[in-house]
């Protein structure tokens, strides 16, 4: 997290691992952070809730494209914590 902006995406204990929507997670992230980089986020999103329930091909589909996507590499080294933050909503665990 980068000292001048260290809460970017703050997930109360008791919602770790059960958010299943974006509306409820945009609710935890910076509208900032929402503004800047909102279809990398719900990507994102889309693709852990698909894992999660199983789907690992329509999850794979959502990440092939964001990676093809301009900029969204970049977006992902520069975003681990808002990633994390999603891992952890969704999965309850993270591999950030």
């Amino acid at each position: 997290m980068s000292a001048e902006n260290p809460v970017r995406c703050t997930v109360s204990e008791d919602r770790i691992g059960k958010v299943r929507n974006w509306g409820e997670m945009s609710s935890f992230i910076s509208p900032d952070d929402i503004k800047e980089h909102e279809n990398f986020l719900r990507g994102y999103f889309k693709a852990q809730i698909f894992l999660q329930s199983g789907n690992r091909v329509k999850a794979k589909k959502i990440f092939n494209g964001l990676d093809k996507a301009t900029g969204y590499l970049e977006f992902e080294k520069e975003n681990s914590d808002l990633l994390r933050a999603i891992d952890l909503a969704v999965k309850g665990e993270s591999r950030w």
